[in-house]
């Protein structure tokens, strides 16, 4: 096999740098400190036949390769661990010394560290099949069912479970060190698209990717490929910035889709048993659209609050509504919230400095006697009930409506109130 430019393959760099020991070490600790290799061991023992390379050898390629060249071809992985370490190295991971002129040689070593990384992905793969063709669409149903991973469902749970081993290691090590005590438990839900270089199915044959999908972007761009859930951790209040390391706190590659909702509560699952402290959750518009039972539910089961974002077409205005609430910036208000503090919400929505949103915070502020206090207990149906902020023992504002809805009875006077004055907050 040949490349466009006359090169055999696989082709290594001509002048390789070399990777610093510290680095290499600190990659080998990280994949021994999560315990996937012990996984590992035990999927590949079921397998008959030589052992081969060390899947150490491998993820510690696939990890160098991400991070020095930002790519997770395997041939660069083996280049890395190849041409780029020294001799003790080389030693320590089972590895001949190779002259990169020499092709033959090269093949060989190639084929060797192909052969480890294909021994992984069998063991992981719930549904092998020939990946070099692209079988009929009505013989890759099977082995698509397969992969697709249904709601509240991961069709692939050792694959899921090694991958956040590797990805919470660091979170692990950040807590223990105590790294992580001024992080509130705040988190950042987002999929991003993952592309393949597969082609999309035809109307005879599938993709050489089964489980692949269409990923569409916020900006209505589509990806061919996988969509990749991510937990990071942020906070609420700016004095925390810089007091702890955002890390990536759980991650999830599927099948794009309406998957989403389920994939980060999983996740979210996964950091309550790390993490005792649950905080905000800050999704976009994907997350807003999801089906309740899907995702705004569970994620509350879970302990965490959702902070969404909304369209204009996904909240209905209705300037002369007497019942129900003005729903803005994630808060409840009274519907009798007077418009200049409405209209502070719009201004820090459209500030682009922090300067001017800091300007804000000041009116931002007196919203908070407008906001509808959550009741302790939920309506018969498990709905949560909010109370009117003029009402109970403590009322945050005196309203002249609520004080005649109290002594005349809300029906007679209801629709009678519009005209009279905005309530004021108590004093």
């Amino acid at each position: 096999m040949k490349r466009r430019g006359g090169q055999h393959r696989p082709a290594p760099s001509p002048h390789p740098s070399q990777l610093n020991d510290r680095l290499v070490r600190q990659v080998l600790d990280l994949v021994r400190a999560s315990g996937v290799l012990d996984e590992l061991t035990v999927l590949e023992a079921r397998r008959p036949g030589p052992r081969g390379l060390l899947s150490e050898t491998v993820l510690v390629g696939m990890v160098l390769a991400a991070r020095e060249l930002r790519s997770t071809n395997v041939d660069d992985a083996w280049e890395c661990v190849q041409f780029r370490l020294r001799k003790p190295w080389l030693k320590y991971f089972g590895l001949a010394e190779v002259d990169r002129t020499d092709i033959e040689a090269t093949r060989a070593s190639a084929k060797r560290f192909y052969d480890a990384w294909s021994r992984i992905t069998t063991v992981l793969d719930p549904a092998r099949h020939d990946r070099r063709t692209r079988m009929p669409r009505d013989q890759a149903v099977t082995y698509r069912r397969a992969w697709l991973q249904r709601t509240h469902h991961d069709s692939t749970p050792v694959l899921s479970r090694i991958a956040n081993k590797l990805v919470l290691t660091p979170v692990r090590t950040a807590v223990a060190r105590g790294l992580m005590d001024d992080w509130a438990g705040d988190l950042s839900v987002d999929a991003t698209a993952i592309p393949t270089w597969a082609r999309h199915s035809t109307k005879r044959r599938a993709s050489l990717e089964v489980s692949a999908g269409v990923h569409v972007s916020g900006g209505g761009h589509k990806t061919f490929g996988y969509s990749a859930t991510l937990l990071v951790a942020g906070h609420t209040e700016p004095s925390l910035a810089g007091r702890y390391p955002q890390l990536c706190m759980g991650m999830s590659v599927h099948t794009p889709g309406k998957q989403i909702g389920p994939q980060a509560v999983r996740l979210l699952q996964i950091v309550k048993r790390l993490w005792p402290v649950q905080g905000y959750l800050a999704g976009d518009l994907a997350y807003s659209d999801a089906k309740v039972e899907n995702f705004h539910d569970p994620v509350r089961a879970v302990g965490y609050k959702p902070v969404l974002d909304y369209k204009t077409t996904m909240v209905r205005k209705d300037k002369n509504a007497v019942e129900g609430t003005v729903a803005i910036a994630g808060d409840l208000l009274c519907p009798h919230t007077p418009q200049r503090i409405i209209d502070t919400y719009h201004r820090m929505a459209a500030a682009k400095q922090s300067r001017t949103r800091e300007e804000l915070l000041p009116e931002m502020l007196e919203a908070d006697p407008y906001v509808l206090p959550l009741k302790q207990s939920a309506d018969h149906r498990g709905l949560e009930r909010r109370q009117c902020p003029a009402a109970g023992t403590s009322p945050r504002v005196t309203c002249p409506w609520a004080q005649e809805r109290d002594t005349s009875g809300a029906g007679a006077t209801r629709h009678a109130v519009l005209s009279e004055a905005d309530p004021t907050p108590s004093t």
